[in-house]
């Protein structure tokens, strides 16, 4: 479950990047839905993921768009047109490298503009003495519910039962380097040109809301679509509504990204 796959399948091809203390498993029902419709997938696992917090507290912002990119370029080797689709920091890191890139069609759930808290202006300096912190709001019913659903529908898939992968704490010098790569990724978002699609759960207390619109309106591309999902939070692709997030994500990628 925290190992980056690879699904083979038409020449159109889909790089999926997850997110912050996540892992590629966040992400596999999509990429396997995808697959079903006949394209390639590959979930890439961002530099630091997938262990423990020292891992990822040891990695620079630089490293994670490197582990996407170099998944653009494997993909590249098997297929003649790309779709970056970005969950979270995954959607931030989609930014940078499609700007760079130019990658068919651009879809991200959940991205963030920036990091809101108000005390984000003291990790730079509290981060060399704490290491990590736990994650507030795991224990709401919200979370929990998430969890157990999961957990339910991986026993259904003969899946091991896991639940929602991803790290329990905040890694403070990690997080230092993800208010970093929020700074690239708002400054690459005028310069993307390919089709985007952005969705966003209406529930989302991670990513808020707002930062939709925040992206919307510095993105370059002159084909933008948003797509709202009142029942969802931040883990559009494992939530309530996932079925409609797969198919408005597949029927993004075959408009724009599987043309012959």
């Amino acid at each position: 479950m925290k190992h980056p796959y690879f699904l083979p399948g038409s020449s159109t091809g889909c790089l999926l990047v997850h997110g912050f203390t996540g892992s590629p498993a966040n992400l596999r029902w999509l990429g396997e839905h995808l697959n079903a419709q006949g394209f390639t997938v590959h979930g890439v696992r961002l530099a630091g993921h997938g262990y423990d917090v020292a891992d990822l507290n040891r990695v620079r912002w630089r490293e994670w768009v490197y582990s996407a990119r170099e998944g653009l370029y494997l993909l590249r080797e098997h297929c003649d047109r790309i779709a970056i689709i970005g969950f979270s920091m995954g959607g931030a890191i989609s930014y940078i490298v499609a700007a760079d890139e130019n990658p068919d069609c651009l879809v991200t759930l959940g991205a963030p503009h920036k990091i809101h808290h108000p005390l984000l202006p003291l990790v730079p300096f509290v981060s060399p003495f704490v290491q990590s912190i736990p994650k507030p709001g795991l224990d709401t019913p919200a979370e929990k519910e998430l969890d157990q659903r999961v957990t339910r529908i991986q026993a259904e898939r003969g899946e091991p039962q896991l639940g929602v992968v991803r790290l329990q704490v905040w890694p403070l010098p990690a997080l230092n380097q993800l208010n970093q790569l929020l700074r690239e990724s708002r400054a690459a978002l005028p310069r993307i040109t390919a089709p985007t699609l952005l969705l966003h759960g209406e529930r989302d207390e991670t990513v808020p809301f707002g930062d939709l619109s925040l992206n919307v309106a510095a993105l370059g591309s002159l084909t933008k679509h948003t797509q709202n999902y009142p029942q969802s939070g931040h883990h559009l692709a494992l939530d309530v509504e996932r079925e409609q997030v797969y198919a408005a994500v597949a029927d993004f990628v075959r408009e724009y990204a599987d043309v012959e």
